[in-house]
């Protein structure tokens, strides 16, 4: 079965072997990740990595973002208080999210990204074909 096709049942991966990975997209998305990712890692993993990548436009240094860095950590701390997960948030600043993720994911990494189901390509399954492309399990978590 290829790794599109896998549900979270058909995934039988071990700590040592690899991560499992939530990538913030979207508030609605990361949450819908994070769910299926508490579900999924029960027992399998003993803490959850979610990777917020902080995309910083080309005039300004990596290291001098828009945005201040006390902000961010705050709403993410925000997004993720009521859910139950041992989990490392990992803020990363960039200019192209999957060039940074091509350089933070371990490989064969296990990744869930929510997405809002559509007919049409979105951002989050674009992501998700390039991790595939890296070597990643990538699973797709529907938006409620």
């Amino acid at each position: 079965m290829p790794a599109a096709e896998k549900s979270f049942q058909d995934v039988e991966l071990h700590e040592s072997e690899s991560e499992l990975v939530v990538v913030h997209t979207t508030v609605a998305g990361t949450r819908a990740a994070l769910r299926a990712a508490a579900s999924l890692g029960d027992g399998l993993y003993r803490r959850i990595r979610l990777i917020a990548p902080r995309i910083v436009p080309y005039p300004l240094s990596l290291f001098n973002p828009p945005v201040p860095s006390e902000f961010t950590e705050h709403f993410f701390m925000d997004l993720v208080s009521g859910i139950p997960l041992n989990m490392n948030i990992d803020i990363r600043n960039c200019r192209d999210a999957v060039e940074m993720l091509r350089g933070a994911l371990k490989p064969g990494s296990l990744v869930v990204i929510g997405e809002r189901p559509r007919w049409w390509p979105t951002r989050e399954s674009a992501l998700a074909k390039a991790l595939r492309k890296m070597g990643h399990i990538v699973l797709l978590s529907e938006i409620n």
